[in-house]
């Protein structure tokens, strides 16, 4: 498949960004409009261009109206954060109209920044976004490390390879979509979100072919023996706060112990991973409970209604209900609806659900 152009992929992210704040812009336009009268139609009729042509589905609209109710309606409802940002994608997105040219770290900060607004309205659009911006990433790096490694390779060429060297693809030998060129770059995103509801690509959301793809570095292998021992009874760390730079695999590290916990036996487990078991003095693993809370898809503010009507209002009422279900819910119940601290209520949600897993990421968001 072609790859797509900076024009495409900001024009087909701003076509997202419509459709994930429509709903949202709606919800609190029509919120504070007349009884009986449509948001959109009595905007435009109080506006300064009452004559103007609109729709609900055009971007520049619904920034235009974000930026021009800000004070009377969405101040209370987005980050201060996102106001100027609103701005500059109202910006970006007039140059996409007039065919400006869009060069790639243009693209970059249309993609992020529709990302983040995304984030901030919890719009499902969100992954596909995220996607796009990966891919854009990982073009624009693969094309940096191409520069000049054509007259480098040639002078490293060895033109006598001594005797018996096998070809490095027989020594590590790739897999099949690497070696067939199908090998899709988007599908490797490490998304602990999409893995929790069991979405996205089966190389992550399946326990077995995850770990067949993983290679269990130093640092993965004592995280796992960490946590197998501490669920197991066998001691280790309560806590561990993860710190990595940038790509550095901590959100892999994260899935790894999803799927390591998530309920596997000893015979499901491939050779490497039941001998790390072994070796942390554990028989079988102990059926353990989770709960995962990803920042950047936690909208403060929101109420996120779960399939048995619990209607949860904070990450402790999140953390609580995954656990637990409704029975962990109500030991925080009155703090998560006031948006106060839990205090020993979370303590009593993790001894109910004990041994339990709670993995955060993206903490900062």
């Amino acid at each position: 498949m072609a790859e797509l152009s900076n024009k495409a992929r900001v024009g087909e992210a701003f076509d997202l960004l419509a459709s994930g704040l429509e709903p949202f812009v709606a919800h609190h336009m029509q919120a504070t409009t007349p009884k009986g009268k449509n948001w959109a139609a009595n905007f435009v009729a109080t506006s300064r261009n009452p004559d103007r042509k609109y729709s609900t589905t055009d971007p520049s609209f619904l920034l235009n109206v974000i930026i021009e109710c800000w004070d009377g309606v969405f101040k209370r409802q987005l980050p201060r954060s996102t106001r100027n940002l609103v701005f500059t994608l109202r910006d970006k997105r007039n140059d996409w109209a007039h065919n400006r040219a869009i060069q790639s770290h243009d693209a970059q900060f249309a993609l992020s920044g529709a990302l983040t607004l995304l984030e901030a309205v919890d719009a499902t659009e969100v992954d596909q976004v995220r996607i796009s911006l990966d891919e854009l990433n990982r073009s624009l790096f693969a094309k940096e490390q191409a520069k000049g490694t054509d007259d480098a390779a040639e002078a490293n060429v060895v033109k006598e390879p001594k005797a018996g060297l096998v070809p490095w693809r027989e020594v590590v030998r790739p897999h099949d979509d690497v070696s067939g060129g199908t090998f899709t770059l988007a599908e490797f995103a490490a998304d602990l979100e999409l893995v929790r509801k069991g979405e996205g690509s089966p190389e992550y959301t399946s326990p077995s072919l995850f770990f067949e793809r993983t290679y269990l570095t130093v640092g993965l292998r004592e995280l796992l023996t960490l946590a197998v021992k501490r669920v197991s009874g066998h001691g280790g760390q309560p806590v561990v706060n993860c710190q990595t730079n940038f790509g550095g695999g901590k959100t892999h590290s994260l899935i790894a112990l999803y799927h390591l916990l998530s309920g596997m036996t000893m015979d499901s487990l491939p050779d490497d991973l039941r001998q790390l078991v072994a070796d942390a003095g554990v028989d079988e693993l102990p059926q353990v409970r989770r709960a995962v809370v990803v920042g950047n898809r936690f909208a403060a503010g929101e109420v996120h209604e779960k399939p048995d009507g619990t209607r949860v209002h904070t990450i402790w009422g999140e953390i609580a209900w995954q656990l637990a279900g409704k029975d962990g819910y109500a030991l925080v119940a009155d703090s998560d609806r006031n948006g106060t601290n839990p205090g020993d209520g979370i303590r009593d949600v993790l001894a109910m659900a004990s041994p339990c897993l709670v993995l955060i990421d993206e903490w900062v968001a």
